[in-house]
């Protein structure tokens, strides 16, 4: 978490950076000061939508998706899905314990489906997990992370995972792209702008594979960097200039 300028009377602008999983009590303690500081994102809309569970808002632009903590209903969610499946944990990074499962292993199948739950523990205490339909294409054609700002399309790469892997993360080995964002994908972008413009996520990184949404990051959107390689660009100065308008808006309304 870094403050980056100081402007009187008040502390002007923050860009919360971190890894998941959220300090909830530090969200908490900077939640009553989020009217009077921008905040990039905003406190309580990182507190709404840092796990994996955000998809959950646009059904019609979705794989299939079930998020449970109990055993028996995740296993009968992947036979009734009949093909292979993703096993994601909400609130982690970087291609960490995601993994391809099938209904044809079904011993390891429930062995796994008990392990990331912590089915030994009390139902309260388990961690539910989310499994999507396996898209077959992410093999050949890898993801597109499209960067959002102000629910606008700032850049986007494609990621292609390394060779024995599903994984698209670079963290996991895979290789980036430059990439053209297609019609398709710009109405995916379109159809959560609102949604996220009203939770005050500014900044987001969401991921494509095929046509369909697989997963929205607004704790720690990465890929600046290498877009910025690929396209011989600055997207950091259009994030800065927005950030600089918004504080200077928000120093009027307190003027």
């Amino acid at each position: 978490m870094n403050s980056f300028l100081n402007r009187s009377p008040i502390w002007t602008r923050y860009f919360l950076r971190k890894n998941p999983p959220l300090n909830y009590q530090a969200m908490e303690f900077l939640s009553p000061v989020q009217d009077r500081v921008f905040t990039i994102n905003r406190t309580t809309g990182q507190m709404l939508a840092n796990s994996k569970l955000c998809i959950l808002n646009f059904p019609d632009i979705i794989t299939e998706t079930h998020v449970s903590r109990d055993p028996a209903r995740l296993k009968k969610s992947i036979d009734n899905f009949g093909g292979a499946m993703v096993v994601k944990p909400l609130q982690r990074f970087g291609g960490e314990g995601v993994i391809k499962v099938s209904n044809r292993d079904q011993e390891n199948l429930i062995s796994l489906i008990n392990y990331y739950i912590k089915g030994y523990a009390d139902y309260p205490e388990r961690e539910p997990i989310m499994v999507q339909e396996y898209l077959s294409e992410v093999k050949e054609n890898g993801d597109v992370r499209i960067l959002l700002l102000n629910g606008e399309i700032l850049g986007a790469m494609r990621r292609k995972p390394k060779a024995g892997d599903f994984r698209t993360n670079v963290h996991a080995g895979a290789r980036v792209f430059k990439h053209d964002i297609t019609d398709a994908q710009r109405l995916i972008c379109e159809t959560i702008k609102p949604a996220l413009i009203e939770a005050g996520l500014y900044f987001v990184g969401i991921d494509v594979i095929g046509n369909k949404l697989v997963e929205i990051n607004c704790v720690s959107p990465g890929g600046i960097p290498r877009i910025n390689r690929l396209n011989n660009v600055r997207l950091e100065s259009q994030v800065i200039a927005f950030i600089e308008d918004k504080v200077k808006e928000m120093n009027g309304n307190h003027a």
